[in-house]
């Protein structure tokens, strides 16, 4: 018959590797949540040429005359 005191070793290692399992659970979530959030602050892309044309024609700063002149000298670089 195994030792009473035995038991209790058992029962400490239990609640050990629950408290490790609950401190990499939540590790790895500060971790997703660190990422995530990091990933939001990188810098945005730049609008292409295209996208400048065309929101300079949306406001009324160029012609379609203009926007087409632009577009094809984009086009032909």
């Amino acid at each position: 018959m195994m030792d009473p005191g035995a038991w209790d070793a058992w029962v400490v290692l239990t609640w050990l590797v629950v408290v490790v399992l609950i401190a990499a659970v939540a590790a790895v979530v500060v971790w997703a949540l660190r990422g995530e959030r990091s990933s939001g602050r990188a810098t945005p892309v730049a609008p292409s040429p295209g996208d400048i044309l065309d929101e300079r024609f949306a406001r009324g700063e160029i012609s379609d005359e203009e926007l087409q002149r632009r577009r094809q000298a984009l086009t032909n670089r």
